[in-house]
């Protein structure tokens, strides 16, 4: 639900690009040009579903894909003209986005955010199979 509202309110902001695709933007941006398989690493997350995103940020004409000038086998991304003014409307968007959340989080009385990343601490210090094998014994 929260993934097809972000994406309504990026789509209401004149951004074209998927919102699924907005974090590989925004590093492109704060790190320049890069292949696939760079952003890919940066962001942790499996080189195919990169390359997924990344066809979708070139089909839109966010980004372009050239040859890298001294390995003819990389290709490097740019952000375009475009993705620019894209870019533009994503981070004016993404300001209001955290006003919403921090009054919804003031609203139902907890940051879910840093509750989330404590659950993310303590299971990834002790992982959940660990967690039931101590209930078993």
């Amino acid at each position: 639900m929260l993934s097809a509202q972000g994406e309504t309110t990026l789509r209401d902001a004149g951004v074209e690009f998927p919102a699924r695709t907005a974090p590989l933007m925004l590093l492109l941006k704060k790190a320049g040009p890069m292949s696939a398989a760079d952003l890919a690493k940066a962001v942790q997350q499996p080189h195919q579903l990169v390359s997924q995103r990344v066809e979708a940020l070139l089909a839109c004409k966010s980004i372009s894909r050239t040859t890298d000038k001294t390995d003819a086998r990389r290709k490097v991304l740019r952000i375009t003209p475009k993705g620019e003014r894209q870019l533009e409307l994503l981070e004016h968007r993404l300001k209001l986005v955290e006003a919403a959340y921090a009054a919804l989080f003031d609203e139902i009385g907890c940051d879910v955010s840093e509750v989330v990343l404590k659950l993310l601490h303590a299971v990834r210090q002790t992982p959940l199979h660990v967690r039931i094998q101590s209930l078993e014994r």
